[in-house]
Formats: structure tokens, C-alpha cells, sequence
């Protein structure tokens, strides 16, 4: 049994813990909001962004530069 209510952007649920298909529907489904709210909050930071492979770059140039192994 899984029961769900969402009310004033509170998300309250009774979910079965022995269901562990439920559990693991309910921690995808948190992840992927966790990773909306960083997108959200990264984009109205409007700052400058990089091309992944340009921003890996830049990240072992530092680190090659400060000694740091991969």
C-alpha cells in the first residue's frame, strides 16, 4: 500500500517498507529532484557555463598544476 499527499509543497506518503520496488521508485524519483533543484539553482546563479570535455580539461590543468594525481 502506498499512499500519497501533496499539500503546500510538503509531500507526505505511507509507502510499505517491505516493498522494496515502492522504495525504490520513491528514491529515484527524490534523486531526480535533487538534481532539478542543482539545474535550477546553477542556472539562476548565471554563471558562466563550459562544454563538458572543456570543463574536464580545466579541472586537470588545476590539478596537474597543484600536483594533484587523477
Amino acid at each position: 500500500m502506498t499512499a500519497l499527499e501533496i499539500k503546500n509543497d510538503v509531500l507526505q506518503m505511507i509507502v510499505n517498507t517491505n516493498d522494496k520496488a515502492a522504495l525504490e521508485q520513491i528514491r529515484d524519483l527524490l534523486e531526480e529532484l535533487s538534481d532539478i533543484r542543482r539545474y535550477n539553482a546553477a542556472k539562476a546563479a548565471n554563471e558562466p557555463s563550459y562544454p563538458i570535455d572543456e570543463a574536464f580539461e580545466m579541472i586537470e590543468a588545476a590539478r596537474n598544476k597543484n600536483g594533484i594525481s587523477s
